[in-house]
This record gives C-alpha cells, structure tokens and sequence, in this order.
C-alpha cells in the first residue's frame, strides 16, 4: 500500500514537473525506508508512552518495508508484563518477522517467558570478540 502510494507521488511530481516545462526526472527507487526517513515520520504521544506498542508498531514497519534484518530488543521484562510479552510472542508468529530477545537476568526468571526458547548463558560468561 506504501510502494503504491510512493509510486503514484513520484509520477504527481513528474507530471507537475513536465507541466511547468522544467527539464526534470524523478526516479522512485522502491525504498520506502528512505521515504518514511525523509519524510520525518515520528511516534505517535499515544504510542510514545507504551514500551508494546512501539514493539509492535517496529515490528509492522520491517514487515511493511519488507526488511529482512533481525529486530533485536533486550530486557523486555523492565518493561512488558507478561500479558504483553504474550502477545508479542503471538504477533511474532503472524507477522514471522525474526527477533532476538536478551534478556539479563537470572535462571530461576524463566518463568516470565512462557513457551519462548531460550538458552541460558551462566553469569560468569564472557564473550570477546575481536
């Protein structure tokens, strides 16, 4: 719905542009990212205030940018609850956007995390890379 959006702006502005005798191409180069970043998109108040909903809101931007990356979010327990974590988990099934999660925290804290997979680093781990 955006790339068809985007596509239809570009073709208003050259056709603008060819009116006004003006010797100007615009080309649309099928990155929405650029778009939404040049044209300053920002969150909502309402969606500022919620830890979830700018989750979600993330999560619906890779999908409807088509971006492959991982999305990665770290101690979402300081501030998700657990009906929240739910159906973030719920949303990542439909949606099928990957997603790392670390989590800082102790062993016996699994039980926040439902039916996640995990794996457990011991505290005394550390991992260099050089």
């Amino acid at each position: 719905m955006l790339d068809a959006e985007a596509r239809r702006l570009y073709s208003n502005v050259q056709e603008i542009l060819f009116m006004t005798d003006l010797p100007l191409e615009v080309r649309y180069d099928g990155d929405i990212k650029r778009l939404l970043n040049y044209c300053k998109i920002k969150f909502s108040p309402l969606v500022q205030q919620s830890p979830y909903d700018i989750i979600k809101t993330d999560l619906k931007l890779h999908l409807e940018c088509a971006d492959s990356s991982c999305v990665g979010l770290s101690n979402v327990a300081n501030y998700l609850d657990s009906a929240q974590f739910n159906e973030l988990q719920q949303l990542n099934i439909e949606l099928k956007i990957p997603v790392l999660l670390i989590e800082f925290t102790e062993i016996d804290n699994r039980k926040y995390y439902g039916n996640a997979d995990f794996y457990y680093i011991d505290k005394d781990f550390v991992d260099w890379k050089l």
